[in-house]
């Protein structure tokens, strides 16, 4: 083992021993003051024991009539203010899909007819509240809605004049080919409270699949900030565009940086729920990273482009490791300084990337193997070997596996979600957090974690799942989370509808 526990928590960077700080508390579910439950249909964040003095986090409704629910982290964005640099007084916006239930029994804390819930801290994270926050607010009906699911978002990072990003689907509906006037959807803001849709134009493009057939469904997978510009990768037909910052409603023309017919999607409906599309820069730095996986079933599978202009030109690709169908990476992860690889160094500047190979299961969509790989250029790839070099052993978990984001603190340590147990998938695997000096390979896990859950919802949990790699960041030394996904009841499935964050010294 590379490092000793001791050794990592006993250094001038890490944790506070007091733990993880968690909004709500479990005392603002229990007006009666008793802090447990009995049974789901009998919570104390059962209806019956209203009122509440805060609703959960972002997002909530009601689970059989009588029961708070919240989507939590599976369809949702938690935004630092980059702005604030207090930790006490930083501001923090949390955004989910669906924020009114489709049931017709109780509405008393409903949100209003907006696409998305949103609620907004101004204290670091202490507290949350509606009240200020506007939410665009959608014109079609249910059976042909706009696909308000937030797949990403990015910022410039400009301090005198901010803009976030956060990406989605298709507006008004889902016929994006060449007789629709449907095209895709962004939401902009400049202050993190008051948001409005803009749309850019879908890839028309001739030589998208060859023909104007099988063009549904188009949807922004993912976004970046390159110096001067936005740059958005289309998941449907793989295309890039980007725009200049502003009011972000003029777009390039798409390009496809892929040679050959750019069909890396294949119809499949399922692959913006998969998540294995991913565009970062060198942390807002002219170098960009794209990841994908050619989904016709065709070598090469699983492919990365680079470009070192802001996204206007771009390689011809370069094959992780070993051609394997089925091989997906998620996250990308950008780290400017140097990197520890078992006794070895790399860097400065190392792109990080993280995800599975899939092939078990229904139709192959089970995870049976972590996987990561380093570049220090963004062309050539270095696989680590998790089973046999990555400590402690209980990181390899093999079957329903997958290695999540690396998470650079820029303070000495990397941060990580990580999913272990019994490969049982639903009720003995945990989540944990852990971290390492600056390595990729030695780790140690955090003592202290809440992701536990009763109701055995360990599968989205914590950062673990790509759905969830947009509720989790690092900013003004504290590591921030948005809880999982629950049925109610058992005070909010324990960690649903709740933001956490810890303090590091």
């Amino acid at each position: 083992m590379g490092f000793t526990q001791q050794h990592l928590f006993h250094e001038q960077y890490g944790p506070d021993p007091e733990g993880w700080v968690i909004v709500p508390s479990n005392a603002v579910f229990d007006p009666t003051g008793s802090g447990t439950a009995t049974a789901l249909n009998s919570s104390i964040d059962d209806i019956s024991n209203m009122p509440l003095s805060q609703m959960p986090i972002p997002n909530w409704y009601w689970f059989g009539t009588n029961r708070l629910y919240s989507s939590g982290n599976r369809w949702a964005v938690l935004i630092p203010d980059h702005r604030y640099t207090n930790p006490s007084t930083g501001r923090i916006f949390c955004m989910n899909n669906q924020p009114k239930s489709l049931m017709t029994g109780n509405a008393t804390f409903q949100n209003t007819t907006a696409e998305f819930a949103a609620q907004i801290s101004t204290d670091g994270g202490d507290s949350f509240t509606q009240s200020g926050v506007t939410m665009p607010t959608s014109i079609i009906s249910a059976s042909v809605s706009s696909s308000d699911t937030p797949t990403d978002w990015a910022t410039n990072g400009d301090s005198s004049s901010p803009i976030w990003i956060i990406t989605a689907g298709f507006y008004p509906d889902n016929q994006t080919d060449y007789s629709s006037t449907s095209n895709l959807q962004i939401y902009r803001s400049t202050d993190l409270t008051t948001w409005s849709r803009v749309i850019v134009p879908a890839d028309r493009n001739s030589t998208f699949n060859g023909s104007g057939t099988n063009r549904i469904n188009q949807f922004i997978a993912s976004i970046t900030w390159s110096t001067d510009r936005f740059i958005i990768f289309e998941g449907r037909s793989g295309a890039i565009s980007w725009s200049y910052t502003g009011a972000v409603n003029t777009w390039s023309s798409w390009y496809h940086p892929t040679s050959g017919t750019p069909k890396w999607n294949n119809g499949d409906s399922n692959r913006n729920d998969k998540g294995f599309f991913r565009i970062r820069s060198n942390n807002g730095g002219s170098k960009v990273l794209l990841v994908h996986q050619m989904d016709n079933q065709l070598s090469p599978y699983i492919r990365t482009h680079y470009s070192s202009d802001k996204g206007q030109t771009w390689d011809s690709g370069s094959i992780v490791g070993s051609d394997v169908y089925r091989h997906r990476y998620h996250h990308i992860t950008y780290i400017e300084g140097i990197v520890n690889v078992g006794n070895s160094q790399v860097g400065p500047g190392v792109w990080v990337i993280t995800g599975a190979r899939y092939g078990l299961g229904y139709q192959g969509r089970q995870s049976y193997e972590e996987l990561m790989a380093y570049s220090t250029n963004g062309t050539s790839w270095t696989e680590i070997d998790i089973p046999n070099d990555v400590t402690p052993s209980e990181l390899s978990q093999g079957q329903y596996a997958t290695m999540p984001q690396i998470i650079d603190t820029k303070k000495g340590k990397f941060l990580m979600f990580k999913r272990v147990g019994v490969s049982d998938y639903y009720n003995t695997d945990r989540t944990y957090l852990y971290m390492s000096n600056n390595s990729l390979t030695d780790w140690e896990r955090v003592p202290t974690s809440p992701f536990f859950s009763t109701s055995s919802n360990q599968w989205m949990s914590a950062g673990y799942n790509n759905r969830s790699r947009n509720t989790v960041f690092f900013h003004n030394d504290r590591i921030y989370i948005l809880g999982t996904e629950g049925n109610g009841g058992a005070v909010m499935d324990d960690m649903q509808g709740r933001v956490m964050y810890l303090q590091f010294k």
